[in-house]
């Protein structure tokens, strides 16, 4: 048996890159959102990007490795992915979303090429196909495109969808360590397994991690009988091909990555613990928003979810060949998502890397083989669970008491939400998260930008989750804004919450001129903070201080109005500050 496929499986596999292909087209023509990026969209994917197509543009190989190393909680890969065609294109919001949408549709074939290795994987000792085999990755796909979750998150900038890209090749490639190759293509297949999930962790750490547990419970088990039937030599000869490219890159990023030094490796070391070991206080996000963003949100209905388990569970039959390691990854991803306080929507979408394979392996197990009762079979599965979604997330949230008891406006957002929610629709917004209206966003860069000089380092004495340090850099560049501004500052913290988040009674006279002496200019917004937290209301007074106590020159920049949900804009005046002459 060798690596290359059977003519017509390569055909497949055309074919299913074509279906993905016109999947990114239609979702991804002409689509703009109407809400500019958030924080963590611009902070750790887009900033990066623009700085990795910043330095190559300009010949700076230190200041591309520099990004890279900087990258030590969000890793580099999803931002080496965008800055592929903002390189081509231009650096623009749209361009980065349409580039994520097409990683979507990229990782929905990587999720098809997961389901192909697993039904083949299946099969028994004799190899012969089993009933049905070629719909299992067809099924898989569909699934995953079936999901609004995976679709918002296409639209963003979030780590999760780029995730189901690297993580669904990693445990492709693990799935290929079971053919037998002979010793030689064994060993092979074990580094590019390896290489793979390297591929994953730069991707996103902690899924990884995840990923790599339900593996590693799988390789134990799988050691255990090649113990027993006396390869024990060998294995431990697969095991360290295996360990090869994860640990050669593990030396180089966290013990000595070269050209950078031992400082750089103690960061990258410092990062990833706090990384691992924060947001443990929880944020609110109880059972019923958790079951309600499961049931019909990661799955387009909650009948779709219920059918994606019994497939799942009519898969165990094949627990002992190959398709156990994808419920050992299922429950090792689930059970933490589950029991973490702290919880997103977005932390799902990783379950389809093993629940959309295993769903469809399940699921094509029990119908006809005949195709002409086969495929109307499936088509009338997909309209019984997809038809009317907003329903059953209407039921679920009636269920835990979500709705009901609120005024009729409020009411009335919530089910529209609900219905955008389950929304399939081609144009569909991003994922909701904190963020400036696109036009809002675009009238503060016009005016921040038409009172800062092209070569002016800026601070800003404030901060708001509607516009990070990011937005303000990528908005001084795209509004006409020096590169050689950008790559020289980009990276630097601009606001004093870098300074180690203290309080408006921690910060001294003396604090506050050593922070404000680095920079030509200092913008500051009152409100403070675009959405008036209470906890952010300290800045305020460091304002006052700054203009009034240390005598900086204060110069009114302009308003805007904020849009805010079910209540009336809020207006919100820019101003900046200069030296004292």
């Amino acid at each position: 048996m060798t690596d290359a496929p059977p003519v017509a499986a390569r055909r497949r596999w055309w074919l299913a890159l074509a279906v993905c292909a016109a999947l990114a087209v239609h979702w991804a023509w002409g689509y703009s959102d109407p809400n500019s990026w958030g924080w963590d969209e611009s902070m750790h994917a887009e900033l990066p990007a623009a700085r990795l197509v910043l330095s190559t543009q300009a010949i700076r190989p230190a200041a591309a490795m520099a990004a890279v190393f900087d990258a030590d909680r969000y890793p580099i890969v999803y931002p080496a992915m965008l800055a592929v065609p903002q390189f081509f294109f231009g650096i623009s919001e749209d361009v980065a979303r349409r580039s994520a949408v097409a990683i979507w549709c990229l990782a929905l074939f990587a999720v098809w090429l997961l389901a192909a290795e697993l039904a083949r994987a299946a099969r028994g000792r004799d190899g012969a196909p089993r009933k049905n085999e070629d719909l299992v990755p067809w099924i898989a796909l569909a699934l995953g495109a079936a999901s609004p979750l995976g679709l918002a998150l296409g639209y963003s900038l979030f780590l999760e969808a780029p995730f189901v890209l690297t993580g669904a090749l990693a445990l492709r490639g693990w799935l290929r360590r079971g053919v037998h190759l002979g010793e030689d293509g064994r060993l092979v297949r074990e580094r590019r397994a390896g290489a793979w999930f390297v591929l994953a962790f730069f991707t996103k750490f902690n899924y990884s991690l995840l990923l790599a547990l339900g593996c590693g419970v799988d390789w134990l088990l799988e050691g255990f009988g090649e113990v027993r039937a006396g390869h024990g030599k060998f294995f431990a000869r697969r095991t360290a091909h295996l360990l090869m490219m994860p640990a050669i890159v593990g030396v180089w990023w966290f013990l000595l990555p070269l050209p950078h030094g031992l400082e750089t490796a103690a960061e990258h070391r410092e990062a990833f613990a706090e990384f691992l070991s924060g947001n443990q206080e929880g944020n609110g996000q109880g059972v019923e928003w958790r079951v309600l963003y499961l049931a019909c949100f990661f799955s387009v209905s909650a009948r779709g979810l219920v059918l994606q388990a019994l497939g799942a569970v009519l898969g165990l039959r094949w627990f002992r060949a190959r398709a156990g390691v994808l419920w050992l990854t299922l429950f090792a991803t689930f059970v933490p998502i589950w029991t973490h306080p702290f919880f997103l929507e977005r932390f799902w979408l990783p379950l389809g890397i093993s629940l959309w394979p295993l769903a469809a392996l399940g699921i094509a197990s029990v119908l006809p083989r005949a195709r002409v009762v086969a495929v109307p079979l499936l088509v009338a599965l997909g309209f019984a669970v997809g038809v009317n979604p907003t329903a059953d997330a209407l039921k679920v949230a009636e269920h835990y008491g979500l709705l009901g008891g609120s005024p009729d406006e409020v009411e009335a957002y919530k089910r529209q939400e609900l219905d955008r929610m389950t929304s399939l629709a081609r144009g569909r917004r991003a994922l909701k998260r904190p963020a400036l209206s696109r036009t809002e966003r675009e009238e503060l860069d016009a005016l921040i930008t038409g009172a800062v000089g092209p070569m002016e380092k800026v601070a800003w004495l404030g901060i708001s989750s509607e516009y990070s340090p990011a937005a303000l850099h990528l908005g001084l560049l795209e509004n006409g804004g020096s590169p050689g501004r950008f790559l020289r500052d980009a990276h630097m913290p601009l606001d004093l919450e870098f300074r180690g988040n203290l309080g408006y009674g921690e910060w001294t006279d003396e604090d506050l001129t050593d922070w404000a002496s680095g920079y030509d200019v200092v913008l500051m917004s009152d409100p403070v903070d675009f959405n008036q937290r209470a906890g952010r209301l300290y800045m305020r007074p460091l304002q006052q201080r700054l203009c009034g106590d240390l005598g900086w020159e204060e110069q009114r920049v302009g308003l805007f109005d904020r849009a805010r949900i079910l209540r009336d804009p809020l207006r919100i005046r820019i101003f900046l500050a200069r030296p004292p002459r």
